[in-house]
Formats: structure tokens, sequence, C-alpha cells
């Protein structure tokens, strides 16, 4: 199981490598690219889209690994693979600091690993932030994104309803 899980994850940083590269290639691609990734939030859990190179899955506190889905995939694709953006990043001073603030203070801990796990779901979610913002400098990239939050809603609909048997 622990080699499946690399493998895994060499396929989907390949997928990422690819991706970026279609995307300069075919500028047709990133409409289809952003749908996917405004529906991947909300299918990452049913469908097991991620892997973790540390799990501590009885962890009692809310991350509990250094986990890979993906969403970061996706994310790194379009970071690298679509032009750079006109105007600097919003925020990223501010984002710095809050990220260099958690990062020291995972040093001062009783369980030093456990409280770096989430720097780093933080520099994750830095990343989708950035892929994003950058994909928004185009034209149809915020309807993309938003007709795959729909998809990725009607999805939580559809299996909140059939749990709660109606």
């Amino acid at each position: 199981e622990r080699s499946v899980k690399w493998v895994a994850l060499i396929i989907l940083l390949a997928a990422a490598v690819f991706l970026s590269r279609w995307l300069r290639r075919d500028p047709g691609v990133v409409s289809k690219t952003l749908m996917l990734m405004g529906f991947l939030p909300f299918a990452l859990d049913p469908f097991h889209l991620f892997m973790a190179a540390i799990s501590w899955p009885d962890w009692p506190g809310y991350v509990k690994g250094a986990e890979f889905s993906a969403l970061d995939a996706i994310a790194l694709a379009l970071y690298f693979g679509l032009p750079g953006a006109r105007y600097p990043l919003p925020f990223r001073i501010s984002m710095a600091l809050y990220f260099v603030a958690v990062l020291l203070s995972a040093f001062q801990t009783q369980v030093p690993m456990a409280a770096l796990f989430y720097p780093w779901q933080l520099a994750r979610m830095f990343l989708v932030y950035a892929a994003v913002a950058r994909a928004c400098a185009l034209p149809r990239a915020a309807p993309a994104l938003l007709q795959g939050m729909a998809a990725g809603l009607l999805l939580q609909a559809s299996a909140h309803g059939h749990h709660d048997g109606r």
C-alpha cells in the first residue's frame, strides 16, 4: 500500500506537468480545467482523490497529515501553464507573514510533526489561491469555475439527500 501512494503521487505530478504544457498549447482547455477545479473540492473526499505522504488518521487535530490532491495537481498545472498575471497577487505579503508565523510556532509545540501539517495545508491553499487569481485574468475563467462549483454542489446535495433516505 505504501508504494501505491508514491506511484499515485508520481502520476499526479506527471499529469500536472502534462496538463501545464497542454494549457500553454491549447487555451481552449483552460475552461474545462477550471470547471474541473471548481468541482473537485466537492469530490475529493467522496472519491478519495488525494494521498498523504504522512498520514495520522487518529490525530485529534483537523489536519491529519501531509496530503496532496488532484486539486493541488490542477492548481500547479494552471499556475505554471497560464500566462503570468499583469498585476501582483493580492495579499501575498500578509499571507507570507502569516505562513512564517505559523511555521515558526510549529517548532515550539510538543509534537512538531503534527503542527507542520497545518503550514503544509496553508501552502496548498495559497497555491490554489494563486492559480485561481492567475486564471481569473482570463475572461471565461470565473463562469467556468462557477459551473464546476455548481456541479459539485449538486453532487453534495444528491449525496446528502441519499444519506438522509430522501
